[in-house]
């Protein structure tokens, strides 16, 4: 990472000590986010009955029977999951499941609807780069020494 900021040149020199010192938290950080948005969803499946009432329906609308499990299953997902995605433990395969939900979510429901996909396709990308590239240094994956 040195030698490529040393190529392209810094408008301010300064920053380069931060930007070697920081830069390698740059990954970990977009997957701690990137996990941490992803609970509220889940949360809000498992307090709010008005969601859980409105998602199972359009789960048995979708063709996905028994509509509860699959709720209960993407709920759970999108709330341990997110914290597992965030932590980075089973990153591999945690993205890998949020990357197929969210896909379905955008041929099932955003596109029959009419609705804009940009930011759901977005965050399919941005999830399935973690399917991709694992949890990297600093994460649990690692920390324990196995991936999946």
């Amino acid at each position: 990472m040195e030698d490529a900021m040393r190529d392209t040149g810094l408008f301010i020199p300064a920053l380069k000590p931060l930007y070697d010192r920081l830069g390698r938290f740059s990954y970990p950080f977009i997957r701690f986010v990137v996990g941490l948005a992803m609970m509220p969803h889940g949360w809000a499946k498992f307090t709010v009955p008005k969601t859980q009432q409105g998602v199972t329906a359009l789960m048995g609308k979708l063709g996905f029977h028994p509509a509860a499990v699959f709720f209960w299953f993407i709920a759970g997902l999108e709330l341990f999951g997110g914290a597992m995605l965030a932590l980075g433990l089973l990153t591999r395969l945690i993205a890998l499941m949020l990357t197929v939900e969210l896909i379905v979510i955008i041929f099932d429901v955003f596109i029959p609807n009419g609705r804009a996909i940009d930011g759901v396709l977005m965050w399919a990308f941005v999830i399935f780069a973690f399917a991709w590239g694992g949890g990297g240094r600093y994460s649990l994956d690692r920390l324990i020494g196995r991936e999946v």
